[in-house]
């Protein structure tokens, strides 16, 4: 069964905006669709993440925030190939050149 529930991301929780009723042992498969204005790229955000990346590299990460962190690290990588996208010719230049 596919249900879709409206939430709201707020202090590092996923927060359902109607009750779950979940029968005792039941499995949930969460998948999280960011619309337009949630996923817009900033130096706000860019500053969270460059924070929450020190925070793992120091071991002090919460799960939630380890949640927060591929989230923005997801918006950083299609902002960036956005504005400068890899070089791909380059490269299969030279993968044919080494196939010869």
């Amino acid at each position: 069964m596919t249900m879709t529930i409206a939430a709201i991301y707020e202090n590092g929780l996923l927060k359902p905006q109607q009750p779950l009723e979940l029968a005792d042992g039941a499995m949930v498969q969460l998948i999280i669709h960011l619309w337009a204005p949630a996923a817009s790229w900033s130096e706000k955000g860019e500053e969270r993440r460059r924070e929450l990346i020190d925070k793992d590299v120091h071991g002090a990460i919460t799960s939630d925030e380890l949640v927060e962190l591929e989230i923005l690290d997801q918006l950083a990588n299609e902002h960036f190939d956005r504005v400068a996208p890899p070089p791909i010719d380059g490269a299969r230049r030279l993968h044919e050149r080494l196939s010869k």
